[in-house]
Formats: structure tokens, C-alpha cells, sequence
């Protein structure tokens, strides 16, 4: 949900999945430092897979190797572009 009072304001981060080759699988995500240019990527592990801030990112995975859905919620401010 857009919060209406911030639509349409300029912006400098945005948030990606990043798609696991050879699957229509996401393995992580990626901040964008629209300002910069510059990047910050977190990758969820071998075998865990995501789908797709007022402060935290939270993305659905499913970890492979443990046969179990993990909710992890982590700072929008990280990873950190660099």
C-alpha cells in the first residue's frame, strides 16, 4: 500500500528481487541507490527463495533445505549500497 501523504514525492532507494538464474526463483534482494547509482544486494542463502519501507523489508521465503517458510523482516535502511 502507497501512503498517500509520500505519492508522487521524489524518492532515492528502491528495493529489486533478484531473479536465481535458470528458475523463476527469487534467492534475494537488491537496494537501489537511485541518488548514487550504487547497490546493496542480500542473497537468502542456498536453497531459500523469496517473492516479493516505512522501515523494514519483509519478503516470504521458502528455505529448501529445511522444508520451512521464514518471514524475515530487515532494515530498509540495509543492506547497505556501497
Amino acid at each position: 500500500m502507497i501512503n498517500s501523504r509520500l505519492a508522487g514525492r521524489p524518492y532515492r532507494h528502491t528495493h529489486a528481487a533478484i531473479g536465481a538464474p535458470g528458475w523463476f526463483l527469487f534467492d534475494g534482494v537488491v537496494k537501489h541507490d537511485l541518488l548514487t547509482g550504487r547497490e546493496g544486494r542480500h542473497r537468502h542463502g542456498a536453497g531459500v527463495f523469496g517473492s516479493k519501507d516505512d522501515g523494514y523489508l519483509i519478503t516470504m521465503t521458502t528455505d529448501t533445505n529445511a522444508a520451512g517458510p521464514d518471514c524475515p523482516a530487515r532494515p530498509a535502511a540495509g543492506p547497505r549500497a556501497s
